[in-house]
């Protein structure tokens, strides 16, 4: 019974929105018996939690919300620029490549569409320039901005989509959102010129 009059006076806390000051109130009155219920309990029996809706944190943005906002602005950086340029996330997928890039690439971002990096890389068939062999994943600048966290650049021939083999230099950027938040890898590249 007493538990169902402690309710129903505190119930009275969500229209007044002073929870707090009601839960008090109602613990003087009811003596001992209302201080052995837990604040919690008290929460709960005013329909009011203390937990915060999931994903928000006292009106900041949440760390996943920070790592799309770096890609998104990334993206939207690489869409202004002349200079071919992808973006990969933290896992290593390929999430965009500018209109630029096309030129190189051989197709457009919306034929080619998302794809672990490795792949799209390989599918150009990288290698040195002096000796045909094949460049390593490890030399590769987006390989190593993205498994190192560390700028990258190198020189090498590819193959694009239209069977053109081309020079290429290529700069990878890591992307952090934090100094210890890394959220994918920036790459530059663009057709060197035979002989430079």
């Amino acid at each position: 019974m007493r538990n169902v009059v402690l309710h129903g006076e505190l119930s009275g806390a969500r229209e007044d929105g002073g929870a707090g000051r009601t839960c008090q109130r109602a613990l003087a009155a009811r003596g001992a018996a209302a201080r052995a219920l837990s604040w919690v309990e008290l929460r709960r029996a005013t329909g009011r939690t203390s937990q915060r809706p999931a994903g928000r944190t006292l009106g900041l943005v949440t760390p996943q919300r920070h790592k799309h906002l770096v890609l998104i602005l990334a993206r939207e950086l690489a869409s202004n620029l002349a200079t071919p340029t992808l973006i990969a996330n933290d896992e290593g997928q390929l999430v965009f490549f500018n209109e630029a890039a096309e030129e190189i690439v051989g197709r457009t971002f919306a034929e080619t569409g998302e794809m672990p990096l490795d792949e799209w890389t390989g599918s150009f068939a990288p290698r040195t320039r002096d000796s045909e062999q094949p460049l390593p994943p490890e030399r590769r600048p987006a390989r190593t901005a993205l498994d190192q966290h560390r700028p990258a650049h190198e020189q090498f021939r590819i193959t694009g989509h239209d069977g053109v083999d081309r020079d290429v230099a290529v700069t990878g950027l890591p992307l952090f959102a934090h100094a210890d938040e890394f959220v994918g890898v920036m790459v530059f590249f663009w057709r060197e010129e035979p002989g430079s």
